[in-house]
């Protein structure tokens, strides 16, 4: 399998960029989050959907719309890739690990049905079946109506962090890479440091882990911008963090 990267613009997939890839390469998946992307929390734009759905027709390829992460942290839902081609060319991906328990390795997919037919035998192959108790304790709080009360809560808890850690690296000069829309994640840089390792080994001297802009590339290639978990922005080790990186780029300069 080879990785090809399509760059990320402020609030979408680089279309343009991916056409000129369509040039060189033919693709048989394209991954996507539409909806608070891992890392820049950002949404894709409703054209900028239709446009995707329109290059994968014209050349042939599927996408893997992958909302297993955030999708119930939307307070207002937006259309999906899958809604839009109804399953024609999206296989859409959610699950229940990232909101309600980790513990919980519940996932499901939706897609056409040949293609639905051909995975579950792959699954039978492979795993022979679900875990019989995490699925009954899912199906118990979905049924009950508990998991809309608890995503409720869980929402507003989301939003206030996400918004506090904004702040937060704002007040220390930090860039945000664009407005996040939702979900628990930070895409931000520090001035005047361009590579995000820098920034890891940094983080280690406070007790801080970050995840370097290097690992979100297809092949590792230098990065200044690292992501931040929002539920830990607020933390005295990460705050001490965020000042003393800010006052060692200022001093490089």
């Amino acid at each position: 399998m080879r990785l090809v990267g399509v760059p990320r613009l402020a609030n979408e997939p680089d279309v343009g960029a991916a056409e000129e890839l369509l040039k060189q390469h033919t693709p048989k998946l394209f991954f996507i989050n539409t909806v608070f992307q891992n890392r820049t929390a950002t949404n894709v734009a409703p054209q900028v959907a239709f446009r995707l759905l329109q290059l994968a027709t014209q050349h042939g390829f599927s996408i893997v719309e992958d909302d297993i992460v955030y999708a119930d942290f939307q307070a207002v839902l937006t259309q999906r890739l899958a809604t839009l081609d109804q399953l024609d060319r999206v296989i859409y991906v959610g699950g229940l690990s990232k909101t309600l328990s980790s513990s919980l390795r519940i996932g499901y997919l939706a897609a056409n049905r040949e293609l639905v037919k051909h995975l579950v035998d792959v699954k039978v192959l492979t795993s022979l079946g679900g875990t019989l108790f995490a699925e009954s304790v899912a199906a118990s709080l979905l049924e009950r109506g508990t998991y809309r009360k608890y995503l409720e809560r869980l929402r507003k808890r989301v939003r206030d962090s996400l918004s506090g850690a904004v702040q937060t690296l704002e007040g220390y000069g930090w860039n945000v890479f664009e407005e996040p829309s939702g979900g628990n994640f930070v895409w931000a840089k520090v001035p005047g440091i361009d590579d995000s390792n820098v920034l890891v080994d940094e983080a280690l001297k406070f007790g801080v882990t970050l995840g370097p802009g290097t690992y979100y590339r297809p092949n590792g290639e230098a990065c200044a911008w690292v992501r931040i978990n929002s539920a830990y922005a607020a933390d005295r080790r990460a705050t001490r963090f965020f000042e003393h990186v800010t006052e060692k780029a200022a001093a490089s300069v």
